[in-house]
């Protein structure tokens, strides 16, 4: 008779339920530790459509710099990103991601413009800093061994 099955197939039964819900509460776990990414991601996409009016461009630059300080207060709340200008947080950045996300150029470009508030080359500054900042919340790495504004 195929019913009672033998204690072993009992043993296999709960060692499959057992690998089921360690997988199940895994991946829920990674969704979730996850998520400010993805509400990251998604207001970046916003802030990219209202580039096609000149006088967002701006406003939208200051977004995308709010963004990644939420984005980096979430993921390292023990540092002060808040406390940084953009410029100096943006090389502070770096250093959770193997390759770097905002070059030595862009930050220039954009402490010119924060600073000096240039006109000149606005939409592609703003395009630029959008797709770096998008870059950084795709790739930081919370256990980079960061350890806040005094390794930078």
């Amino acid at each position: 008779s195929w019913w009672p099955p033998a204690p072993g197939w009992w043993l296999a039964a709960l060692l499959l339920i057992g690998v089921l819900l360690w997988s199940c509460w895994t991946v829920r776990a990674k969704r979730q530790n996850a998520l400010y990414r993805r509400e990251a991601l998604q207001n970046l996409r916003r802030i990219r459509n209202s580039f096609d009016e000149p006088q967002q461009l701006a406003s939208a630059i200051d977004e995308v710099a709010a963004i990644l300080r939420r984005t980096a207060k979430t993921a390292f709340p023990a540092d002060h990103w808040e406390a940084l200008p953009t410029p100096k947080m943006l090389p502070a950045l770096n250093s959770c991601c193997k390759t770097p996300a905002f070059d030595i150029s862009l930050v220039g470009e954009l402490q010119a413009f924060l600073y000096r508030n240039t006109s000149t080359g606005k939409h592609q500054l703003a395009e630029d800093f959008t797709c770096a900042a998008e870059r950084w919340i795709k790739h930081h790495r919370r256990d980079a061994g960061h350890r806040g504004r005094e390794s930078c």
